[in-house]
């Protein structure tokens, strides 16, 4: 190196405040020669800028971190060095340079000097022949290797260096011709002697690995991951030059592998092809190469598409795109660059097994205008609202956009619902959903088919995709019951069961598809429905449209659907360029949402939210696609309708899971068992199992008002005759369970609830008489259960208008306000009086 140490501290000094961006390109320019600068180096953590290093008289060098590890590769000199690239020709000018030594030596010989020791002229002449052939044989060695690791192990034999009147041996020789070029000034002859001290390269392998990088598994093992290049120009492993797949991918090498020279011969047999011609002492050397030359080179694994918490990218299988919106292309190793570290989308999940949707697609070479993609969103919202057949379309969109802020929903509510399509076979079911899946990048023809799949099955699809929708099919009645709950747990990322959740991690919910819906009123309240039918598209035939122009209109506008949805994805992935602005469109719609007088009527929580994360994903991007404010009087309507349309599906929602809980089917199950004789066929019989007993008179039925003309039963005359009664029921438990469950077996089903968790649920109820009492029913006196009828609403009292009433009993029906449970009280009511 012509430039001192003190030269390039100075130069860098000067320039160390304006040097930035030019670091990189000053190093390579300036520091040329790197082993001889290292050598006169102190470790890195003693170095200190402008300053000598303590306690030594030599400068330290400040170059920034990236710059010396640069340094450090740059003079980084192999234990077993392969013959391959560079050095390759490395080796080749090697073997040119010693044939040209010879030559001069040769030369020389003609003028009578000698490369020897020997004062013999006879013996030192023979002497330089046999030194010149030697050199030959060496410069033929070198070039000679190639394409694998080789060896330079100096000779140790005590043997005479080809010549019959030396006395000494092979290194004692040598030397002593490399002090007689040193004395004659022959710098060229001092290099080729150093060349023999060394002795020959001996190849041991007809293979070389480049190593690639280190991934870190999310088990937390870290694997090598190289390829392996044969002498004969085989490459086995990853090939930048063609797609990245299962098969064209890094070979993975771990600490199995590299225990011995025989495990890789065996891991060679299995992955590769090679041979590996020496023993232990090569492998160590090689391994210590490769752990230099892996450092500082880790990829983070990434098991599953979609959003990646630690990276808070979104991974697909042609890019990633970044939380600032940054679309990016994996090096030609396969791995990305965000932030400080590298991550590398794997080719199965954690637990090995394929994903069963594959890799959602963004095309990135693609470029996004805003205008296409509004035009676009226009359509599809269009023309989906026909194919469904009402705004049930923009509660699908809204779920499917609602994705994009899926990490942010769940961090601020701890849910995400998911949804529900149903209807009839052939109705269009399966073409929604593959609309929905193809705004995230998928290319699906069906879905995972829940009939034939397990629990751990269904748990494995759902943690395969973070924040991204996987399509479940086929849902019937008679799914396992343990994939029905664990369709319930999905809403907030639970999956169902402890020993599952140990294992696996929820970070999606899915959308259902089937012809039923679940009979479980808690799975119901989660998953927005949206049913599908021939007979609700759009348009209808009417006086303006004959059914013929209807059908014809219909059918155009799902070829649309149909010939468009593989440019859906643009949805997606606009969402995901610009997913900070979509992100606080978001959580400014679910504000909206809960503030809005009208959604307060929703008084389920739950529900309410279920609904508000639809209304926010179709508000959302329809504002930020449209560029629109808040303050949009036409958009704000039109939205304020929306909004209206969903408060109305989530009353039913609320009034199905009402109707369907476990207490409330258990109450049905009670009456149908009265009604199909299962507590007899007489009074007597009845008595067994209730007791009516009067609870007092009131002169109106609860929740009547004062003015009110209801007195009790209403006459012909409509005047009131007399009070209301009110009646409370008395109920022998152990007896009511024994017929209740017996008639249940008989329609093949079971009980929702136990004896002893019916009572607990009904003790929070209204209804509930708290009494510790015993009553005699048919035989000794036991505690019984008491319900006050004038507080069980459905079954029981009934509110009713005053006009509803004077109707009834005009036309001479039954007393609208007695529920069906009244029909026992009747029944009783022609028994004796107990004496009890």
């Amino acid at each position: 190196m012509n430039e001192s140490l003190e030269a390039i501290q100075a130069e860098w000094a000067a320039r160390a405040e304006g040097i930035r961006t030019e670091q990189e390109q000053w190093f390579r320019r300036t520091v040329r020669a790197g082993a001889s600068i290292q050598s006169q180096m102190v470790p890195w953590l003693d170095w200190k800028e402008g300053t000598r290093a303590r306690g030594q008289d030599r400068w330290v060098l400040a170059l920034p971190l990236v710059a010396l590890r640069k340094l450090e590769r740059l003079s980084f000199e192999p234990k077993s060095p392969a013959a391959v690239a560079g050095h390759r020709d490395d080796l080749v000018r090697t073997a040119r340079r010693l044939h040209a030594v010879v030559n001069d030596l040769e030369v020389q010989a003609k003028g009578g000097q000698f490369l020897s020791a020997s004062r013999n002229p006879a013996n030192a002449e023979e002497e330089h022949k046999a030194a010149c052939g030697l050199l030959r044989a060496l410069a033929v060695a070198y070039s000679s290797i190639e394409g694998g690791y080789y060896s330079l192990t100096p000779p140790k034999s005590k043997e005479l260096a080809h010549v019959r009147h030396a006395t000494k041996g092979y290194r004692e020789n040598w030397d002593a011709r490399r002090t007689v070029a040193q004395i004659r000034g022959d710098a060229s002859a001092v290099w080729a002697c150093d060349m023999a001290l060394q002795g020959f390269p001996e190849q041991f392998t007809d293979f070389y690995i480049e190593p690639l990088f280190v991934l870190e598994k999310r088990s937390g093992t870290r694997v090598r991951m190289l390829n392996v290049h044969t002498r004969r120009g085989e490459l086995f492993g990853f090939n930048s030059r063609r797609p990245r797949t299962e098969t064209n991918r890094p070979l993975e090498l771990t600490g199995e592998f590299s225990k011995s020279p025989t495990c890789l011969r065996e891991w060679l047999a299995d992955r590769a092809s090679g041979n590996w011609g020496t023993g232990e002492r090569e492998w160590q050397a090689v391994c210590e190469d490769l752990n230099f030359l892996f450092a500082w080179k880790n990829v983070k694994e990434v098991t599953s598409w979609g959003w990646n918490a630690e990276s808070n990218a979104w991974f697909a299988g042609d890019c990633a795109i970044t939380e600032n919106g940054e679309i990016l292309r994996a090096n030609k190793h396969g791995y990305y660059r965000i932030g400080r570290d590298n991550y590398m989308s794997s080719e199965r999940d954690r637990e090995g097994q394929q994903f069963h949707h594959g890799a959602p697609m963004w095309h990135p070479d693609e470029k996004l205008e805003q205008k296409a993609v509004s035009e676009l969103w226009e359509d599809v919202f269009t023309r989906l609202e026909m194919a469904v057949g009402n705004r049930e379309a923009y509660m699908a969109l809204g779920l499917a956009m609602a994705y994009g802020a899926a990490p942010e929903i769940f961090r601020d509510y701890r849910c995400f619902p998911g949804l529900w399509v149903h209807g009839q076979k052939g109705q269009g079911k399966g073409w929604l959903a593959r609309w929905l899946m193809h705004i995230w990048g998928f290319n699906l023809s069906a879905g995972v088919t829940l009939e034939s799949s397990s629990a751990v099955g269904t748990a494995l699809v759902v943690q395969q995709y973070s924040n991204l929708p996987v399509w479940f099919d086929e849902f019937q009645t008679t799914s396992q019951d343990l994939v029905v709950k664990m369709l319930k747990g999905f809403f907030d990322r639970s999956a169902g069961a402890k020993k599952l959740t140990d294992l696996r991690e929820i970070n999606t919910s899915p959308i259902v598809i089937g012809q039923a819906t679940s009979s479980d009123s808690a799975t119901r309240s989660r998953y927005p429905h949206v049913q599908m039918s021939a007979e609700r598209r759009l348009p209808r035939p009417g006086p303006n449209l004959t059914a013929a122009q209807a059908e014809k209109d219909q059918r155009a506008n799902f070829e649309w659907l149909k010939e468009n949805m593989a440019r859906f994805w643009w949805l997606g992935r606009w969402v995901l360029e610009h997913r900070r602005e979509y992100v606080e469109q978001v959580q400014a719609a679910i504000a909206e949402w809960e503030a809005d007088e009208g959604v307060s009527v929703v008084r389920d929580e739950r529900t309410r939210m279920v609904y508000g994360v639809v209304y926010a994903g179709f508000a959302g991007f329809h504002r930020l696609i449209m560029g629109l404010p808040k303050t949009d009087e036409r958009t704000a309507r039109w939205l304020a309708s929306f909004r209206l349309f969903l408060v109305g599906q989530a009353q039913t929602a609320v009034s199905e899971v009402r109707q369907q809980n476990e207490l409330e089917r258990f109450w049905q199950k009670v009456m149908g068992c009265f009604t199909m004789g299962g507590f007899g066929d007489t009074p007597d019989d009845l008595r067994r199992f209730f007791k009516p007993v009067r609870a007092g008179s009131l002169d109106r039925p609860p929740g009547v008002l004062e003015e009110s003309t209801q007195r009790g039963a209403i006459g012909s005359d409509g005047e009131a005759e007399f009070h209301w009664t009110s009646w409370n029921l008395r109920i022998e438990p152990a007896a009511l369970f024994e017929a209740v469950s017996r008639y249940v077996r008989q329609q093949n089903e079971t009980l929702p609830l136990k004896q002893m968790d019916c009572r607990a649920q009904m003790s929070t109820m209204p209804y509930w008489v708290p009494s510790a009492a015993k009553a005699r029913f048919d035989g000794a006196p036991v505690r019984y259960w008491e319900i006050s009828l004038d507080h069980f609403t459905d079954l029981g009292y009934r509110q009713c208008s005053d006009e509803e009433v004077a109707l009834a009993m005009k036309s001479g029906d039954e007393d609208p306000r007695l529920g069906p449970i009244y029909r026992i009280v009747n029944k009783l009511r022609s028994l004796p009086k107990d004496p009890s």
